[in-house]
């Protein structure tokens, strides 16, 4: 595929959803045609190579784990990682994805390879309703939840202030000159958050 970095081609080639779609498919079908098999080997020369970096000026690597399907049209959730990321590139860390519903990650899985890899922090994507849990050996790891839904977790979170952003936007909406403002909100919203 011309006009592509090679970093776009690794990334299309781990599925990674910071690529579009189109760009991704077309990319795995060039490579699929060139018969492309993934070498499990230069897998772990690159976790090698990133330890190694480390040493170079960065400080860590942390997990960001998506336990939605990117595909849901939530598009805050890739926000949330793109700003995070970029704030935690200029501090000195990188930050990881880890797509759990498209990678098909266990819960063994993932250990051993945040483990393998020397990730101790993680930051939990904004979750779905009725989660049922991500089970992994918690005593390894510091973790951040993003989203206010109830969860097993009970770990520092960061959520919008949702009561706030309401009364902003109504007053705003006021201001506009509106009357008759309406809102649509999921009927489980209320019971679920309280």
């Amino acid at each position: 595929v011309h006009g592509v970095s090679r970093n776009t081609v690794s990334l299309a080639l781990r599925n990674h959803h910071s690529i579009s779609e189109a760009t991704r498919e077309k990319i795995q079908q060039v490579a699929n045609e060139m018969g492309y098999v993934r070498d499990p080997e230069m897998s772990k020369l690159m976790v090698h190579l990133g330890r190694r970096k480390k040493k170079a000026g960065i400080i860590a690597e942390l997990a960001y784990v998506y336990t939605l399907p990117t595909t849901t049209g939530k598009p805050g959730h890739d926000h949330f990682f793109e700003v995070a990321k970029n704030y935690l590139e200029e501090n000195g860390y990188r930050l990881s994805p880890f797509l759990l519903h498209e990678e098909g990650y266990s819960a063994d899985d993932l250990n051993r390879i945040l483990t393998s890899r020397g990730i101790v922090g993680i930051l939990i994507a904004p979750l779905a309703m009725g989660y049922p849990g991500l089970h992994l050996d918690w005593s390894k790891f510091a973790a951040v939840v993003i989203g206010g839904i109830p969860c097993e977790f009970n770990f520092p979170r960061v959520d919008n202030d949702f009561y706030y952003a309401t009364q902003l936007s109504l007053q705003k909406m006021t201001d506009a000159g509106y009357q008759r403002i309406g809102a649509i909100i999921p009927s489980g919203y209320d019971r679920n958050l309280g």
